[in-house]
């Protein structure tokens, strides 16, 4: 199967022109008339699963591997150590960023993975109505996300309506209408104004947010002629307890 073909059909699923204009969404590497033999998806790409896949195999992932500029090509470095592999075994990559986040990311997270029947959906923001007790959202959360642990800001005994923006969303907080919000990658100072603000916020993570991306992806390409593997992604992060 062509790339070009595989490209069209990701374009009418999720149009590249809705990602933000910082995102790198799109063909990262490879050509469209490049034969593809399967599928791989992923929410990362890296060096394990380039070594360990086939060649002429097209990776689709959430994260690009390039954003912005390169300014140069040092191959002891990421990603242009990623990229070589790539290219030596004739892969190519196309990533799915902040457009698949708008059209079908969080609201999957939200609805199928959550289990919240969603009242409205603004870009990067899905809203329910919950009336909830804290207690009961913690633990719906961390059975659902796998979460080992919480950081929250100005928490609330009862909520009333909640917002989501998987990955990391705390730069929409002047945006949300909700008495909690739940995101990923929240920053001490995003945290001081939410405090100030008295938006409670409680951080979901950035990895255990979107690690859904590969089984959404390869749920919407099993249309396609073509073999399609979905793979889990490892978190860069390793919690550790310890004990006193």
């Amino acid at each position: 199967m062509k790339l070009k073909e595989i490209y069209e059909f990701l374009d009418n699923l999720s149009p590249f022109e809705l990602q933000e204009k910082w995102d790198n969404s799109g063909l990262v590497v490879g050509s469209l008339n490049q034969e593809i033999t399967q599928i791989v998806t992923a929410l990362d790409l890296d060096e394990e699963l380039i070594e360990s896949s086939d060649e002429g195999v097209l990776f689709i992932v959430h994260h690009p591997l390039i954003f912005g500029g390169l300014d140069s090509l040092d191959f002891d470095k990421y990603p242009s150590n990623l990229i070589k592999k790539l290219i030596s075994k004739n892969q190519a990559l196309i990533a799915m960023h902040t457009n698949f986040d708008k059209t079908h990311l969080n609201r999957f997270v939200f609805e199928e993975v959550l289990g919240f029947r969603v009242d409205k959906c603004e870009d990067f923001v899905c809203y329910a109505q919950i009336d909830w007790e804290l207690d009961r959202l913690l633990k719906r959360l961390q059975i659902r996300l796998d979460l080992p642990h919480f950081k929250m800001v100005a928490p609330k005994e009862h909520i009333s309506t909640v917002a989501l923006t998987t990955g990391s969303g705390a730069s929409l907080i002047d945006e949300i209408d909700a008495d909690c919000f739940l995101t990923g990658d929240i920053k001490y100072h995003d945290a001081i104004k939410a405090m100030n603000q008295d938006m409670m916020m409680i951080d979901i993570s950035h990895y255990e947010s979107e690690r859904f991306f590969a089984e959404v992806m390869g749920r919407e390409l099993k249309v396609l002629p073509i073999l399609v593997i979905i793979a889990n992604s490892k978190n860069p992060f390793v919690y550790k307890n310890i004990q006193s």
